[in-house]
């Protein structure tokens, strides 16, 4: 999902406004015999950091003042914020007899800082929006995006300019550009981001943008628009015939035609690779693949998926504040649990109730936990990587009243910042922002890189089923190592941690395993290892609760 533009956060503070009251402005143990040991440092040093392979492991959406704190984590990808990369931001005015006037600011400003951070490897959007040049744009990203007929041949001439500035070819770069940006994808989101809603402007877009493109650079990578169908794959894996009708036009909600999916689907020449958004539980990411592999497959030709945009956890529980702002209660949320979690999403945005402190904790815990859950599932169910958001929270700032009205509209969307930032004056794409006290899917994100980061295995397997014990074994050079979790549905604050055993039989060669937990308590900087001997069988039993936990083998 695109962050909310400055349009819609505008919407929020009316909305707030109209319908709640607002309030001042605020100033701002494993079962086991083993002991547990420290671990340890999860904070890699950049310099230290895992090598990047072919799966793409990244944050989003970039942001300036942020690249260093996300950088010490290790990670290497990173994905550009929608606002950013727009042809009205590079290309303010129409061109002046034919010449084009670009500022490269801004987009210089966000990739040289990333990069000379570590972060290297850039994804970026290529958003068509123009106040001059676009059909009817209300915003940076809102409206009918489309260029109007008389400048569909300036916009190409701005793609072109934009790859090849960042191509890295030693023409008309970047100065100071460290590695090439390959990866572009053209639009923001098959839904109200692609305003016209119109699959045939969006088909001769791409054809131009393509066009522009490949003859700016032979090494680009074209991405479609993201496609984002949080309605169609929750509930766990749903059946053949549950997707079948979910995916019947019009939907339900929240996305543009299925029938302009397949039509994008149908100009494969177009494209490079499938971009696809995952806004709810890990659980939607076989099935979803799954479909696109088979469409792909009909069609007689395979490209690969990436997921550049994921929300480590779902729980978008809300209600309507006007008729079709709604979204659906996807998995593990359901219609009996969604008034109690959007309370404590209330409770957790607004931070003057008593149970406020216990509900942001339930928050960061389940962020954490997803955030494992939605990599390692990317990754060995195939994906070509995935952008993990998000690098700060989409909250007001201006009262506990209109956070609850964000919350009302987007849910926990709102608050899946893996640190605390602040912010000088908004949420502008141009505010460099402020990095504060890391939270634990920060550290559990560093941890997942120290761990698996740097992928590459020679054997992926998944582990269980639906429910109970889940997850994956990796195997690199005969030594596998296991990211396991007990699948139990919801689980609320103040219950207990269901548990449940899962056996594991290593190979011969290994006599000691330890054992590590995600980081998912506030305050917590380092993870916990539990190390303990085989049995005499030369098996062990790890104890598996929602939390996911790294299985790894000794000598």
């Amino acid at each position: 999902m695109d962050r909310p533009p400055r349009p819609v956060v505008a919407f929020l503070l009316f909305a707030g406004l109209l319908l709640l009251a607002c309030d001042p402005v605020e100033v701002d143990e494993p079962s086991t015999t083993a002991a547990p040991v420290a671990a340890s440092s999860s904070a890699a040093d950049p310099s230290d950091a895992v090598i990047a392979t072919d799966f793409a492991l990244g944050v989003e959406y970039m942001e300036l003042g942020l690249a260093e704190v996300y950088a010490a984590t290790g990670v290497q990808w990173a994905k550009t914020r929608l606002e950013a990369f727009a042809w009205g931001v590079n290309e303010p005015a129409p061109p002046a007899g034919g010449v084009h006037d670009y500022d490269w600011s801004l987009t210089d400003a966000l990739i040289g800082e990333y990069q000379r951070a570590g972060i290297t490897q850039i994804q970026s959007y290529l958003n068509p929006a123009s106040s001059w040049g676009s059909e009817n744009v209300r915003g940076a990203v809102h409206g009918d995006v489309m260029p109007k007929d008389e400048f569909l041949g300036d916009f190409g001439d701005w793609v072109a300019a934009l790859i090849e500035r960042y191509d890295g070819d030693g023409r008309d770069d970047m100065p100071g550009l460290i590695a090439p940006v390959d990866r572009w994808v053209i639009g923001g989101e098959w839904t109200g981001f692609w305003g016209s809603e119109d699959v045939e402007d969006y088909i001769r877009l791409l054809e131009v943008a393509a066009d522009a493109a490949r003859a700016a650079s032979e090494t680009v990578v074209i991405g479609t628009i993201p496609f984002m169908l949080i309605d169609v794959f929750h509930g766990n894996e749903p059946s053949g015939d549950e997707i079948a009708t979910r995916l019947v036009d019009p939907p339900r909600c929240c996305r543009n035609a299925t029938a302009g999916i397949l039509a994008i689907l149908d100009r494969p020449e177009l494209f490079d690779e499938v971009s696809v958004h995952s806004l709810g539980d890990y659980t939607e990411l076989r099935p979803l693949i799954d479909w696109f592999r088979a469409r792909m497959a009909e069609r007689g030709y395979d490209r690969p998926v990436l997921i550049d945009d994921a929300f480590p956890m779902s729980g978008l529980a809300n209600f309507e504040l006007l008729p079709g702002t709604g979204w659906p209660s996807v998995y593990p949320v359901d219609q009996q649990s969604r008034e109690d979690v959007l309370s404590l999403l209330v409770s957790a945005a607004r931070e003057d109730r008593a149970d406020s402190e216990e509900a942001i904790a339930w928050v960061r815990e389940q962020a954490a936990i997803g955030l494992v859950r939605k990599a390692v599932t990317a990754y060995g169910e195939g994906y070509a990587g995935i952008q993990l958001g998000n690098l700060e929270d989409w909250m007001l700032d201006q009262g506990a009243g209109l956070r609850e009205a964000q919350v009302n509209v987007i849910g926990a969307a709102t608050m899946m910042g893996m640190i605390d930032v602040t912010h000088r004056s908004g949420y502008q794409v141009d505010d460099p922002r402020t990095p504060g006290a890391p939270r634990p899917a920060y550290h559990t994100l560093a941890l997942l890189i120290e761990k698996i980061g740097a992928f590459g295995y020679d054997e992926v397997e998944p582990v269980g089923g639906l429910t109970g014990p889940r997850g994956y074994r990796f195997e690199r050079g005969g030594v596998p190592i296991w990211v396991l979790w007990h699948e139990a549905g919801l689980v609320m604050p103040g219950e207990p941690a269901p548990m449940i055993e899962f056996e594991i039989l290593p190979p011969d060669h290994f006599s000691t395993y330890l054992v590590t937990a995600a980081i998912t308590e506030a305050g917590q900087t380092e993870p916990v290892t539990t190390v303990g001997e085989l049995s005499a069988d030369g098996s062990l039993t790890a104890q598996l609760s929602p939390v996911p936990v790294f299985v790894e083998l000794a000598r």
